[in-house]
Order: structure tokens, then sequence, then C-alpha cells
């Protein structure tokens, strides 16, 4: 016989110390909702003060200085239990912030020369064969492109309608479950490589025919 009503968990990914526990009046006076490892931490916290007051070397001080200690001790307490936007404690973060703290961590070198591996980590991709090929961390699969064009403002209308169109018909044919992640740059023209094809041009003639050498060499000057 089936069941009259079902248990809808609290969350996929939280347990009995996520339970908020709501500490009020009977006239509905107090606190807001806090979970419930919150208010362990919490009362934890102020069992340790006040066993540093007590037993260690805090109890030799004086008043004022056992009641500062008391103030930093509650501001740090409540500076690291504090929930983030993703439902964390600050101190979680405690052990990311030494990892930053060296510069190799916070910088990732892209030149030619530099490894790769910062840029993998950061990317999150887990290979990069010779041909292309891409393979992501979580398990998908990429292939990468060089693209070489221009986008010159200086394109014909027609030129910019024909790219345009281009475009969108190839956007037309791509399922959508791709994703398409572009990485665009600036450069000046490669006048060198324009200068080695004609070069290699002319010294693949056939025929040693006077106005084919000046038309290179036209194109050469220009």
């Amino acid at each position: 016989m089936a069941k009259s009503s079902y248990k809808i968990p609290y969350g996929l990914n939280a347990s009995y110390a996520d339970m908020e526990i709501a500490v009020r009046t009977d006239d509905g006076l107090g606190f807001k909702p806090l979970p419930l490892k919150i208010i362990l931490v919490y009362l934890a916290g102020i069992v340790g003060c006040i066993w540093m007051i007590m037993r260690s070397y805090v109890r030799y001080g004086t008043i004022p200085e056992k009641i500062l200690f008391a103030v930093v001790w509650a501001m740090f307490l409540l500076l690291l239990c504090k929930y983030d936007d993703t439902q964390r404690m600050q101190f979680s973060l405690v052990p990311t912030l030494f990892y930053y703290l060296p510069r190799s961590a916070r910088v990732v070198m892209t030149r030619r020369s530099s490894s790769v591996n910062g840029f993998y980590a950061v990317a999150g991709i887990k290979n990069v064969t010779d041909r292309g090929l891409i393979s992501w961390a979580d398990g998908t699969y990429g292939f990468m492109y060089r693209v070489i064009g221009s986008a010159s403002i200086l394109l014909f209308k027609d030129d910019q309608k024909a790219i345009l169109d281009r475009v969108e018909a190839y956007y037309k044919k791509v399922s959508p479950e791709y994703e398409h992640i572009w990485i665009t740059v600036k450069s000046s023209q490669a006048v060198y490589k324009q200068v080695a094809a004609l070069t290699d041009l002319y010294k693949d003639l056939e025929e040693t025919d006077e106005d084919l050498k000046n038309l290179l060499e036209e194109q050469f000057d220009t």
C-alpha cells in the first residue's frame, strides 16, 4: 500500500547541523533563525573565551585587559562564523587566503615561454593535443580553431553583410548544446609573412616575364 505522505528533505547537501532554530519568546520576539552549527560554534567560542580568561595567561591581566580581550575575541568570532552568499562560514576561507599569499598563486603567466599549467588550472583544462583537441576537467571535450580575419571599420557594406550572413548560417547549423568561447586579440598586420609569400612566389616563377616580375615588385613595394 502506498504511503499517504512523503518526507521532503531540507536539502540534498544539508545535514542536521544546517537545521535552523529560532530562539524567540511567546510574543514572537527574539533572534532570527540560525543554523544549529552556528549556535554550537558560538557556544564553543564563548566557552573558549571563558577558558582563556580563567585558565590561560590572560588571567594575569587587569580587568580592562580582560574586557578588551573578550571584545576582540567576540569580534573575531562573529567575523569568522559569518555566512557568505554561498552559505559557508568565513573561517573556511582562511586556508584559501593563505594559499593566495604567494605572488605565484595570484598571477598567471600567459607568455609563450611560460608554463601552461597555471592557465590550465584557471580555465579548467586537463589537456590540449597538438591537433587542438581540448580535454576539460569535467570530462567534456572541445576543439580549438584559429580564425584569422579582419574586423576593420573600413570594410565595405557588402563585405560586412557577407560576413554576418556566413556567421548566422553557421550558428543555424550548430547544435544548441555546443558552447563557443571566443578569445579575440588585436595585432598589427603580419607584413613579414606576406613578404615571405611574395618572395617564394617570385622564386617559383616558371616564366621569366617582365610584366609578372613588375607586378610582384609592385605588390612587394605596397
